[in-house]
């Protein structure tokens, strides 16, 4: 019985040793089951808390793009009539709850979409020629990209894509030339490759990111001016290569076309480039008013869907159009050298 006793003994301890081992391999050294399960608990917290940022790893090697948790809170979507630029399609004002939701840092950049592009061996609308519809003809026939030519043209140019969209770009610029249907391939293609639901912003997250809890024109305030600061937009050098547009602003952002995304202050919410660089495609259908629109933060839909919306601003922009509840409907299939996308993804409700 005493031999028994000491065998059993023995095996105890060499389990109690080799459980050791293994809390303090997974960091939980000297933790009691019930203190391990609240560590997870905090650590699970944590990690789905406001301003928590993370990349998922790629099933091929790497990582996917950084994300930011943002918080969850209401908002006044939409512009007032009186404000200045203001379009029809920005109303009625309608108050919206966003439910808390990661989004990408930055857009998605030219190197991310270039990994993907290769492992998959997928062709955009752009290098497909794919018709689109509702084109007026003063800009001819939609082939390529909506890109930048020479001098001050610009237009559709034959062989023109996000491999080249009239102008040089660096991998960490944000990709371009992108239409509704290519984001939305690259959010599934990002989800298989990580197991994580990646899905378009909806129009409203967009906006609500965007704002990041101002309620002004701009996220900074009212002066169009200051934009410099935050974003590449249609600026003294843009003013200057392009007399036919619309005029910009008279500050120096630094460059004349997209940039290097990150490159300028950051919003309240920890977002980058939400203000120019590039418009970013959303889930919704591009309906001409929020009439019907959610309250809830959700996309809005309609019976008749070909045409998609925009939000954010891009480096062509002028201080009408990158105001924070400005959008744009193009069809499913359009692409410019300034539509990119950025990524989301759910927080779950169990758990925020």
């Amino acid at each position: 019985m005493r031999l028994q006793n000491r065998a059993l003994t023995l095996v105890i301890t060499s389990n109690f040793m080799v459980a050791m081992l293994h809390s303090q391999s997974n960091g939980y050294g000297g933790m009691s089951p019930q203190e391990i399960q609240a560590s997870k608990g905090t650590a699970d917290r944590a990690a789905l808390a406001p301003g928590h940022t993370y990349r998922a790893s790629l099933a091929s090697g790497g990582k996917g793009p950084e994300m930011v948790v943002l918080p969850g809170g209401k908002f006044a979507m939409g512009s007032p009539k009186d404000e200045a630029g203001r379009e029809a399609n920005e109303g009625p004002v309608h108050e919206v709850r966003v439910r808390s939701f990661a989004l990408g840092k930055y857009p998605v950049a030219r190197g991310e979409f270039a990994i993907f592009a290769s492992a998959t061996g997928y062709k955009t609308d752009a290098e497909k020629d794919t018709p689109v519809p509702f084109q007026g003809p003063e800009f001819g026939t939609p082939v390529g990209c909506f890109a930048y030519k020479s001098g001050s043209e610009y237009g559709w140019k034959a062989g023109t894509s996000w491999r080249d969209p009239g102008y040089k770009q660096d991998d960490n610029e944000p990709v371009v030339c992108l239409s509704w249907n290519d984001a939305r391939a690259y959010a599934e293609w990002l989800s298989h490759e990580t197991g994580k639901p990646y899905r378009l912003p909806t129009a409203a997250e967009m906006e609500y990111a965007i704002r990041a809890g101002s309620s002004t024109p701009y996220p900074w305030g009212s002066a169009a001016e200051d934009v410099c600061q935050y974003g590449n937009v249609r600026d003294v050098t843009a003013n200057a290569r392009f007399p036919q547009w619309k005029t910009g602003v008279t500050c120096n952002d630094g460059a004349l076309f997209t940039s290097a995304v990150g490159r300028y202050r950051a919003n309240a919410f920890g977002l980058f480039d939400t203000v120019g660089n590039v418009e970013v495609w959303t889930q919704d259908c591009g309906v001409e008013d929020y009439d019907s629109a959610p309250s809830d933060g959700t996309a809005q839909r309609s019976s008749d869907c070909e045409r998609h919306t925009l939000r954010g601003s891009s480096w062509n922009f002028s201080p009408a159009d990158f105001r924070s509840a400005h959008r744009e409907n193009p069809p499913a299939a359009g692409r410019s050298f300034d539509t990119s996308m950025r990524v989301a993804e759910d927080v779950p409700p169990n758990r925020q």
